[in-house]
């Protein structure tokens, strides 16, 4: 995104023009057939990357395989919007780009926690995560 946000704030083709892939789903949204499945197929590819890159090593314990996958949606949600801003104003689409920097950031940023421990976010998530199942099952039993 930092890139992106770099090649936007440049006077490119690109930003002007925006992506591809981008313009052709919205050019053809709603249309069924190919268009439809292509649009789907590109979200499907952008969703499933940033999950590939966001699960590195977090592994698929408990809630947090539900948190990646939430954040790989956010991501390609994004991304995709932020191709098409850039059609609209590139400074803005740059904006947008740098606010997913920042939020990313806050992923794994240290956090201070009770005690005398900083945890990163990822590793008070994995904890949090721990306490919700430890209180699913207790509710369960």
């Amino acid at each position: 995104f930092a890139s992106l946000a770099a090649m936007f704030r440049g006077d490119t083709m690109p930003a002007r023009h925006g992506c591809l892939w981008v313009n052709s789903v919205a050019e053809c949204a709603g249309r069924p057939g190919l268009p439809d499945a292509l649009a789907a197929h590109y979200r499907q590819r952008l969703h499933g990357a940033f999950g590939n890159a966001l699960a590195g090593g977090a592994g698929q314990v408990g809630g947090i395989a539900d948190r990646i996958d939430q954040r790989a949606r956010i991501l390609a949600g994004a991304t995709i919007g932020i191709w098409l801003a850039a059609r609209i104003d590139a400074t803005e689409a740059a904006a947008w780009c740098d606010g997913v920097v920042a939020e990313i950031r806050l992923w794994s940023s240290p956090v201070q926690t009770t005690g005398e421990k900083t945890l990163s976010l990822s590793a008070r998530w994995r904890m949090e995560t721990e306490r919700e199942r430890a209180s699913e099952s207790a509710r369960s039993t």
